[in-house]
């Protein structure tokens, strides 16, 4: 799309052409000296290169843009084909996974809210806000249909967080859970500090004093349910560990999961920006040759799918013993099996393509 487009190489050449006549002729007729005419000379460059070229380069490529775009999308169509038709069978496991726990994430939250509300049970409403959140993120990650296997990794990231987080709470008394869930107002009012902090210089508009007066009743409300003002990210947990602040090492070592923080970090990589050898990534996973990957790929999918199945199944299994009946306990091992089945049709989905050339 960004080739030389003869017209402005036209345009440029003539602009240069212009400028020598123009320099030329002053400096023979004696009109200027040297480095006034030096002076102008860039002044007028650089008026063109900001103003004039910009412009005209911009014109150029919007006009090329719609064509460029059809040519990208039917690309991308027959690329998204091709992939759902190597790993479909994953993909297939995963997402009647994913529509199986919504059905009785909702049938829990259904059968338990009454009771819930009557027993003023803080853990069941969190537990209920996260499962819903965790169905969310794994809808994102099996877009990776689309494919981009590190943007979904990433994801799981999110969906490993959710699950410690379900789990730590089940594991913790009610009061626990009650500061996770009041744990919004403090991180509202920290951002919204932070947001004004920086608001002239990004041109945005501030909270007014009115707003944030009204964050800090909520504070002082929350503050006065759970016994004091909620520090940091992961304040909330900080009681079961008998100090004033917790990280999330902490919630994974709780509740056995620290096994899993490898990955976690691993998973991390392609969020932050700290250096990663073009090769690393799993979508150049099975490339034949160095490659700065840029764009989709077919490859490197089994990670994300089986994790993000585990994870899924980890959280829903919380969720669904929380209150356990037989038809809870049935649907746990459902999909417990159902992890296990992504992983294998995965794994098996990645070797056919292998072996069939």
């Amino acid at each position: 799309m960004i080739d030389e487009d003869p017209l402005l190489v036209k345009l440029e050449k003539s602009f240069l052409e212009q400028l020598l006549i123009t320099a030329r002729t002053q400096l023979e007729k004696g009109e200027k000296g040297f480095d006034e005419v030096e002076a102008e000379i860039m002044e007028s460059i650089t008026t063109a290169i900001h103003d004039l070229l910009p412009e005209q380069i911009l014109q150029s490529l919007l006009s090329k843009a719609p064509r460029m775009l059809r040519e990208h999308r039917v690309a991308d169509r027959g690329f998204e084909r091709r992939n759902f038709k190597r790993w479909r069978s994953a993909f297939d496991a995963i997402e009647t996974m994913v529509e199986i726990a919504q059905e009785v994430g909702e049938a829990c939250d259904v059968e338990g809210r009454e009771l819930a509300m009557a027993e003023s049970d803080y853990r069941f409403e969190a537990l209920s806000q996260l499962f819903p959140r965790a169905i969310l993120v794994a809808r994102e990650i099996i877009l990776l249909k689309g494919g981009f296997p590190d943007g979904a990794l990433s994801r799981w990231r999110s969906l490993h967080e959710l699950t410690v987080t379900a789990m730590f709470i089940r594991e913790n008394d009610k009061a626990i859970a009650l500061r996770y869930l009041a744990t919004f107002d403090f991180q509202a009012r920290r951002a919204a500090k932070q947001y004004n902090l920086y608001a002239e210089r990004a041109n945005l508009q501030p909270f007014s004093s009115e707003e944030l007066a009204d964050m800090d009743r909520r504070c002082e409300i929350a503050s006065s349910m759970v016994g004091g003002e909620i520090k940091g990210d992961w304040g909330w947990a900080a009681p079961a560990f008998s100090r004033e602040n917790a990280t999330f090492a902490d919630l994974e070592k709780a509740v056995k999961m620290d096994h899993w923080r490898p990955r976690y970090k691993w998973a991390s990589q392609h969020v932050h920006s700290g250096h990663r050898p073009g090769d690393s990534l799993l979508g150049a996973s099975e490339a034949k040759q160095p490659i700065m990957l840029v764009g989709r790929s077919n490859s490197g999918f089994i990670d994300p799918l089986h994790m993000t199945a585990i994870s899924l199944s980890q959280i829903a299994v919380t969720v669904l013993l929380e209150r356990p009946n037989i038809d809870r306990v049935v649907y746990a091992k459902i999909l417990a099996t159902l992890s296990d089945t992504v992983g294998r049709l995965a794994v098996e989905s990645e070797v056919a393509s292998d072996t069939s050339g």
